[in-house]
């Protein structure tokens, strides 16, 4: 699994909820060192923030999207309807708001996305945005 985020502690907190429950994380911090990560490392799923430095998360999730078809759920502050067409529209395959709890990402949430659809055996947990 992919984070990219480029606010540190957001990757932390991810990286500590994920590996914990057992997957593999990569991290990058902007949509280039993603882009980077997608072609040299492996990976299921990637988390891919919007406002970041650079390229921007739908810049880069149309990159990725046109690259292949890795999954890419997107996580943000923006909450507006506009902002989550835009993302779907670039391929995203899920619009998490920020802030989000360990509950969302953990095993608490009432909304669940089978990871098996994906291709795991396993499920991911979110809270989809309600916006």
């Amino acid at each position: 699994m992919l984070i990219v985020d480029d606010e540190p502690q957001i990757r932390r907190v991810l990286l500590t909820i994920l590996t914990s429950q057992g997957y593999s994380v990569i991290e990058a911090k902007t949509g280039d060192e993603a882009l980077e990560k997608i072609r040299s490392e492996h990976t299921d799923l990637i988390l891919l923030d919007v406002n970041m430095p650079g390229r921007s998360g739908i810049e880069t999730c149309r990159e990725i999207r046109e690259a292949g078809d890795i999954p890419v759920i997107i996580l943000t502050v923006r909450n507006a309807e506009r902002d989550k067409v835009q993302a779907l529209d670039a391929g995203a395959n899920d619009y998490v708001v920020k802030p989000f709890g360990a509950r969302t990402i953990g095993s608490g949430s009432r909304h669940a996305a089978p990871l098996s659809t994906l291709g795991f055996d396993a499920f991911f947990l979110f809270r989809r945005s309600e916006h």
